[in-house]
């Protein structure tokens, strides 16, 4: 008979890999999403590319998380703010956009460019001195937020917040003018 050191005792299964629970975490990987879109300023597509790399990295080096040294959420914000810093780096610009569309006239034809600059100049004008400065770092010279904030000692959602209200004093100038 074998003695009682001889048996096989059932050991309990490893304990499960942080990151691999992360990653199937959908409510997680939401909420990254969503931290990508913020710092980005991107659509969502672009978003989850950011996210993707972020697992892919985590996954690369998964044997340096320590659960003792913090939660898997920030491990993986620490990553996600990294990628978005190199995606910024890269030099992603926004699209170029028309401050104002060009309206017709009442006759059917199309304003020249000088009568539409004209038009936004003058809605600038009665747009605050901040406002002014960051639609046209933004809109003429196609910076983004983060440069923007940089160039004028704000926060980057500041500098959202008043491209935002600018641009939408601009549409509702445009509006009253008929020019919408």
């Amino acid at each position: 008979m074998a003695a009682v050191a001889d048996i096989p005792t059932a050991t309990a299964a490893p304990p499960p890999d942080p990151v691999t629970v992360a990653v199937q975490d959908q409510h997680l990987t939401q909420k990254l999403i969503a931290q990508a879109r913020c710092i980005l300023g991107a659509h969502r597509a672009e978003a989850e590319d950011a996210v993707q790399t972020v697992f892919a990295r985590a996954y690369e080096r998964r044997g340096d998380f320590d659960p003792a040294r913090g939660s898997i959420r920030a491990w993986l914000g620490q990553f996600l703010a990294y990628v978005c810093l190199e995606i910024g780096r890269k030099g992603r610009k926004p699209p170029p956009r028309v401050v104002a569309p060009v309206p017709a006239t009442e006759a059917g034809r199309e304003l020249d460019l000088d009568e539409v600059r004209a038009t936004n100049r003058r809605f600038l004008e009665r747009l605050t001195a901040e406002q002014k400065r960051v639609v046209e770092l933004r809109e003429l010279q196609e910076l983004t937020y983060d440069e923007i904030a940089a160039r004028m000692r704000i926060t980057i959602p500041n500098a959202r917040q008043l491209h935002s209200r600018g641009m939408g004093r601009m549409r509702e100038l445009a509006a009253l003018e008929g020019r919408s």
